[in-house]
């Protein structure tokens, strides 16, 4: 049926058929439509049943239409159909996005992939989030990008590299100059890898402007990492020129937050930070409010969802967003704030200059103070509350 749509419409450009139980039958039958319709410029095969066999008949259909875009991630692929992709890579792609999430990519296909991406001059963003090739995978990808002068951001989330791979990672940032934001979640990374992210940040901080590092955000988020981590790259902060701190739904506690807090104050790069799901406790809130954010100038984003900061931890941020102008979205949904912490925070929000919104969902506050929070909405220009 898709396939016959697309022999006879001439009108449709984008074509969705994702989440549809697609084999490889049904794919060969679409792309040998796709070859006779060169008006097609993206279809999406994401979450289906295509393995290598799919891979090899777009192929062809590269071939005949080079600037189609076709997405199949989150299909068994396997190694051997990554093989094949990295064969349309180094001939036919001319796309700056390459998606292969979740396609059960091992080792050999990911060096395969890395061979490829050396002589590679088009493709900015690279998915590779969920497939198992550990901490060998990470090397043969370190290797391939050491030679690759375009990759701008890189998704390697759920792969299981390791700290043996966050240090085949970290030796090739040290040498990259293009890459900007990579993605570590949920790795099995541990202090001992954080540390070595630590140092680069520091040392590219240091570097000569000669030899200037383009890399601002490296996402930690869903790691067994406690404070010592964060601790190594709170030290790098005076030298590091990170823009992001990613630390969500690890082990970083109390010890974590007064860490960051003492190197945070002056640093004029990070514009965001994220510890949600932290424990993080009123007694850690009040240190980064009073060292950290009464006197930073350059952090706009703070995120605390999911912690235990309570009324006490609600007040502590209340009194720096009196006098704090450039914070501009705080969230603190899932922190068992009530009344007084509630109407604390709408006070300060009346008393800003700056604009500023709120995340307060999954709180213990009433009606009334959710009212007076909702009406320091709407009598202040810049305030926005979202509950």
């Amino acid at each position: 049926c898709v396939a016959t749509i697309i022999t006879e419409t001439r009108s449709i450009k984008d074509i969705d058929v994702g989440n549809n139980l697609i084999t490889d039958k049904g794919a060969g039958q679409i792309s040998k439509a796709l070859i006779s319709n060169p008006r097609i410029s993206r279809i999406l095969f994401y979450h289906n049943k295509l393995t290598y066999v799919s891979a090899e008949s777009f192929i062809k259909v590269f071939q005949s239409n080079p600037t189609i875009l076709i997405d199949i991630s989150e299909n068994p692929l396997g190694s051997r159909g990554v093989a094949v992709l990295s064969t349309a890579l180094k001939r036919f792609w001319s796309h700056a996005r390459l998606d292969i999430r979740t396609c059960s990519c091992g080792v050999q296909g990911v060096k395969l992939l890395s061979e490829a991406l050396m002589n590679e001059r088009v493709v900015k963003t690279l998915f590779l989030s969920n497939n198992a090739f550990g901490p060998k995978g990470a090397e043969h990808l370190a290797a391939g990008l050491l030679k690759n002068f375009t990759i701008r951001e890189l998704d390697l989330s759920g792969c299981g590299i390791g700290d043996e791979g966050c240090k085949q990672l970290a030796r090739m940032l040290n040498d990259n100059s293009t890459i900007q934001y990579i993605d570590l979640a949920d790795n099995d990374v541990t202090d001992f890898g954080v540390k070595l992210f630590g140092s680069l940040f520091a040392h590219l901080g240091k570097r000569d402007a000669l030899a200037p590092s383009a890399l601002q955000r490296v996402i930690f988020n869903e790691n067994p990492i406690t404070f010592i981590g964060l601790s190594a790259v709170a030290s790098s902060l005076t030298y590091a020129r990170i823009t992001h701190i990613d630390f969500a739904n690890c082990a970083i506690d109390d010890d974590g937050a007064r860490k960051l807090a003492g190197n945070l104050g002056q640093n004029t790069f990070v514009r965001m930070i994220d510890l949600s799901a932290n424990g993080l406790t009123a007694d850690g809130i009040w240190v980064l409010a009073e060292r950290a954010l009464s006197v930073n100038r350059t952090l706009e984003v703070l995120k605390l969802t999911d912690n235990d900061i309570r009324d006490a931890g609600a007040r502590a941020l209340a009194k720096v967003l009196k006098t704090n102008d450039v914070l501009q979205e705080l969230h603190l949904g899932g922190n068992s704030i009530r009344d007084d912490g509630a109407k604390a925070l709408a006070e300060a929000a009346l008393a800003r200059k700056g604009r500023l919104e709120l995340f307060l969902h999954g709180n213990l506050y009433s009606a009334t103070a959710k009212g007076a929070l909702s009406d320091a909405s709407r009598r202040a220009t810049m305030f926005y509350f979202f509950d």
